[in-house]
């Protein structure tokens, strides 16, 4: 009885043991690539370097790209060599662009258009991950004065193939929104006059968002509280700003004292409702980007 005893906890504990260990290699094996900043991690994935880390419920990785709304500007797209030791030999890496993945990626909240091809040029899809190093960058040229800025504008890179190293499978693909602002786009206090229709000396925080190379819309609509539009344009010559709202229109011709300092990111206007029923003054002081 007491040998029965002796071989049963034996094997109890040798049940314990091999339990143990087959954890312990589950979860090395689970862990075998870190992702994108974990430069510890496994030796030799290749990855798309700018994405950000992905929840296992989101079909791929994502990453914003914002730019001034100009004719042409370097859209960089850094691919990187894991691990503490840098390539052990030259690494050539071949990308392409894969639009299934921005259709995959668009909701309703947020619809997402593939960078037509017209928007931007491409000099070469291969990079070289020089010997001794960890990075190398695509570049993509990209046309973002040219943008329908009405449009949420994507693309979705992949990494086809590279000559060593592995190629990263929660890193080695991703969505990559590009965006366009223009010089007036951001966050700014907002401030009404004693003077201003509706709601007078009001002092908020607004937005103002980019829907033209010149013109931006403020983001809520009219004084910073209904739903009516309002745009403004800046003239890049006088610096003069023009005033729309669709909804009430605006008295012609425009104060001309509405103008914006691009030395201070100040912008103040002046205007009155079509009929001249209602009297706006508004100023709006940059405080950072949105």
């Amino acid at each position: 009885m007491l040998i029965k005893s002796i071989k049963h906890k034996e094997m109890k504990t040798y049940k314990i043991y091999l339990a143990m260990m087959i954890l312990f290699f589950g979860i090395s094996s689970c862990t075998k690539e870190d992702g994108i900043y974990a430069e510890n991690g496994s030796s030799g994935i290749i990855e798309l370097a700018d994405l950000v880390a992905r929840a296992s419920s989101t079909a791929y990785a994502t990453s914003s790209k914002s730019f001034a709304a100009q004719a042409e500007v370097d859209c960089p797209i850094v691919v990187n060599y894991t691990g503490a030791d840098a390539a052990p030999e030259d690494v050539t890496v071949t990308l392409a662009f894969d639009p299934t993945i921005v259709s995959t990626m668009t909701t309703t909240a947020v619809p997402l258009t593939v960078l037509d091809v017209s928007l931007y040029t491409v000099p070469t899809y291969t990079v070289v991950i020089p010997k001794g190093e960890k990075k190398a960058t695509l570049h993509i040229k990209v046309k973002t004065a040219a943008f329908d800025f009405t449009k949420n504008y994507a693309l979705g890179i992949i990494i086809k193939s590279s000559s060593a190293g592995t190629i990263s499978g929660n890193y080695g693909k991703g969505l990559f929104r590009i965006i366009a602002k223009n010089d007036y786009d951001g966050v700014y206090a907002y401030k009404t006059s004693a003077a201003t229709s509706l709601l007078p000396n009001r002092s908020v925080s607004t937005k103002l968002v980019t829907i033209g190379q010149y013109t931006v819309q403020i983001d809520p609509g009219l004084l910073s509280n209904y739903t009516n539009v309002v745009t403004y344009t800046v003239d890049p010559v006088t610096n003069l700003v023009t005033v729309t709202c669709p909804s009430l229109g605006v008295q012609t011709p425009q104060d001309t004292r509405s103008n914006w300092n691009p030395t201070t990111k100040v912008m103040t206007v002046f205007w009155k409702q079509a009929n001249g029923a209602r009297t706006f003054e508004e100023t709006f002081t940059y405080t950072g980007s949105r």
